[in-house]
């Protein structure tokens, strides 16, 4: 059985979207004396019925703005089989698992710009949908040294179940959404939603906000030169293509579905201690979507303005 995606109605943002992030608070305590085989075993089951959640949530498909927001890594879930990979709750509330933040920071963007938007529907610790398959790190044994037990020693089958029932589901979704987008709305420019760890491997990360960009610079280009007026003011230090950049792999989605299209993209990384509050989050949303209500109507060919806020 094929997993499918979620389409919510349009115009109706998920409204776990803000919440699923923290795992139920982390669902169950791992049994303190379970083994690595143990985990090893358990890894082995992916079945279809194992994976209980939606692979990918599109929200707002039928939106009007020429805009598609992707959050490769909206949450940390992981189905109860696979038992956390071994990890501890306070661990798969971190960056480790997911990107903090970053799911309901797309649906405030998504709700300011009348914008479509797809979440990823599980946890990057049981395989990146951001990283080629070919990739050594699609699949980690360990990240920010943290060492991933349910991750090691895993078969061709093992795999293969997590490309069947997250990957390849999540990347039909975001191909599919962005077809029927083109067709019916028209042009389209196609921006990721990333957030990053303040400190990782021990060095500390100075910037507030990155923007990452690969052989297309025009969407970023324009971009950063929103940013930049409104960093002087808010005294924003902006990166350009850091904390990663597409050298590190990390561009896959955009790559695969936007790139080869033609399509203006471009993947914003927030630093994740700015998006703790609803606040925050909503004081970013406002940001980037002022940003992009500027700059996007340069990018499609009549030029139409994107309305603000309540306008509609």
């Amino acid at each position: 059985m094929k997993p499918a995606a979620m389409l919510l109605q349009p115009g109706r943002a998920d409204a776990r979207a803000g919440t699923r992030g923290s795992i139920e608070k982390a669902r169950t305590e791992l049994p303190r004396d379970h083994s690595h085989d143990r985990i090893r075993r358990m890894a082995s089951a992916d079945r279809w019925h194992e994976f209980p959640d939606p692979p990918a949530r599109v929200c707002n498909g039928h939106a009007r703005a020429p805009i598609l927001l992707l959050c490769d890594h909206a949450t940390n879930a992981i189905p109860k089989a696979f038992e956390n990979l071994g990890l501890q709750p306070d661990q798969l509330n971190t960056h480790v698992a997911f990107d903090p933040g970053a799911a309901p920071l797309t649906a405030a963007m998504a709700e300011a710009l009348d914008a479509a938007y797809v979440l990823c529907g599980y946890s990057r610790l049981l395989i990146d949908v951001n990283r080629a398959l070919s990739d050594p790190d699609s699949i980690v044994t360990e990240n920010d040294g943290i060492r991933v037990p349910g991750n090691e020693g895993l078969t061709t089958e093992d795999r293969s179940g997590r490309v069947a029932h997250i990957y390849e589901p999540y990347h039909e979704a975001v191909a599919s959404t962005l077809a029927w987008r083109l067709k019916e709305r028209g042009a389209q420019v196609v921006v990721s939603v990333h957030s990053f760890a303040s400190r990782m491997r021990g060095i500390e990360r100075p910037w507030d906000v990155g923007v990452v960009f690969n052989r297309d610079r025009r969407l970023a280009r324009a971009l950063v030169g929103e940013l930049v007026g409104v960093g002087k003011r808010a005294k924003l230090t902006i990166g350009l293509n850091e904390p990663y950049s597409p050298n590190d792999r990390v561009y896959h989605t955009l790559e695969r579905h936007a790139e080869t299209r033609g399509l203006p993209c471009v993947m914003v990384e927030i630093r994740n201690d700015e998006l703790t509050t609803c606040e925050s989050r909503q004081r970013w949303a406002d940001r980037l979507a002022a940003a992009l209500r500027r700059i996007v109507p340069s990018f499609v060919p009549d030029g139409r303005p994107l309305s603000p806020p309540g306008s509609r």
